[in-house]
């Protein structure tokens, strides 16, 4: 394995010496460029500056200069509760459920058809839990009729 350079150490000093840290007490991070004023953005001054900077280094100096979006980042959501979202809401879990009563009834339908069949064959009477079946059946169309 290749180590490479020798590591050396520097002090306080070396780094005085080389501008890294001021002479100051406390010892501080010295600025690494002069601060220099730069002309008001947009000015004849700036965009002489701007031509002087290679085109791949140069940077928007405001975030209005930035083009606008072309498509939006998503749709704009509809407020989350609101009368009629939640009326809307109500209706669909009222239709759904009628759905699922009906998708119920049919079930039990075909079952009781099956069974007559199966009935019929054998030459038996219906059983006893048949009766109030039908008369729950009666009272759901009652109550369908209600709402």
């Amino acid at each position: 394995m290749h180590a490479g350079a020798t590591p050396s150490l520097m002090g306080l000093f070396s780094f005085q010496k080389a501008g890294i840290i001021t002479f100051d007490e406390p010892p501080a991070w010295s600025a690494v460029l002069p601060e220099i004023p730069l002309p008001p953005p947009g000015s004849a001054a700036d965009i002489a500056r701007q031509t002087t900077i290679p085109t791949c280094y140069q940077v928007p100096r405001t975030r209005r200069e930035f083009p606008a979006h072309v498509y939006p980042i998503r749709e704009p959501r509809p407020d989350p509760l609101t009368l009629e979202s939640l009326y809307d809401r109500v209706e669909q879990v009222r239709q759904e459920m009628r759905d699922v009563r009906q998708e119920v009834q049919d079930a039990r339908q075909e079952m009781r058809d099956g069974m007559q069949v199966l009935l019929d064959h054998l030459q038996l009477p219906p059983p006893p839990s048949w009766q109030p079946l039908e008369e729950e059946s009666a009272d759901d169309e009652q109550g369908s009729d209600e709402e």
